[in-house]
Formats: structure tokens, C-alpha cells, sequence
């Protein structure tokens, strides 16, 4: 029942390091002690507003435009099926591991893909403008990959630089 308590800070901490990855670290340990708004609460509302967002997204898109519905539900199930895993349902060695997410990061790259294929055909005029958002929105996280594969040399130095980034028993 404890692990329970994990799972919305651990959702909310995936979506958001896929949306903005500030700090990625090898992997980290976490121990809710007590429930709080922002341990808790907060990541809960998040959740809901995420995911009750995303099955209205499916429902629109599957009403309005049937030829993205197949795509965008294929999508959504690979978000899904990839998350429930890592959201500590069954224990884990670990907390959180920003690698883990790598395979659910593919069906939000999907649902993202069929969103932006939408406004496209939806908004032809914008198109351009679309496209310079995406390009440098793709610029500015290939920035930060440049970033974290600096942090590589051998895995000495990637531990060293982790431990500084959060407190974690098994890399020191």
C-alpha cells in the first residue's frame, strides 16, 4: 500500500522530465514518509488532468477524424503498457530510472506526431510557423542529450556526476 503512494509523484516525474529534462540522473531512490500537497496531491491532479486530457484527445480525434483514431489509439496503449511497469506496482530495484522511460517516451512521441499531423492539415496557413516551433523545440532537447553525453566518459564519472545531483545509496 505504501508503493501506492508513489505512483502519482512517479508519473508526474516521468511526464515531466520527458517535457522539460533539467536534471536526468542514472537512478533514484525515493521514500514518501507522509502525504503531502506536493508529494502527493499535486502529481495526483496532474495525473488525472494528464490522462483525462488524453482520453478526450482519443475520443475527439476518434469522432472527428477517424483516419488518426487507429494511429493515436496504438499510441496511447504503448504509453500504457510502457508506464505501468515503472510506477512501482510491483517493487523495483529502483525508484525512478530516466532510462525506463525511453520506451513510453515512443507512444507520447506518437500521440504528439498525430497531434501535430492534425494541426497541420487543420491549420495549412501555420504550417510554417508549426514546423519552426518543432524544429526548435527538437534543437533545444538535442541540446540537452549533447549535455547528458558530456556527463559520459566511463561510468566513474557518470556516478560522480549523478551523486551530485541527487542522494542515492547505490551510486556512491
Amino acid at each position: 500500500a505504501k508503493r501506492l503512494l508513489h505512483t502519482p509523484v512517479l508519473f508526474y516525474y516521468y511526464i515531466k522530465t520527458f517535457i522539460f529534462p533539467v536534471s536526468l540522473t542514472l537512478n533514484q531512490q525515493w521514500i514518501i514518509k507522509e502525504v503531502t500537497f506536493t508529494n502527493f496531491f499535486l502529481p495526483l491532479i496532474f495525473t488525472c488532468f494528464f490522462l483525462i486530457s488524453a482520453t478526450f484527445l482519443n475520443i475527439f480525434l476518434f469522432i472527428k477524424h477517424s483516419k488518426f483514431s487507429k494511429t493515436i489509439l496504438f499510441f496511447s496503449i504503448w504509453f500504457i503498457i510502457g508506464i505501468i511497469p515503472h510506477l512501482q506496482l510491483l517493487p523495483l530495484d529502483v525508484t525512478i530510472s530516466d532510462r525506463w522511460f525511453y520506451f513510453s517516451s515512443v507512444g507520447i512521441l506518437g500521440v504528439f506526431g498525430v497531434f501535430i499531423q492534425h494541426l497541420m492539415s487543420k491549420f495549412s496557413k501555420y504550417q510554417l510557423l508549426i514546423f519552426s516551433i518543432i524544429i526548435i523545440l527538437s534543437f533545444l532537447l538535442a541540446g540537452r542529450t549533447f549535455a547528458r553525453n558530456m556527463d559520459w566518459k566511463d561510468a566513474f564519472t557518470l556516478y560522480t556526476n549523478d551523486s551530485n545531483r541527487a542522494q542515492n545509496a547505490l551510486i556512491e
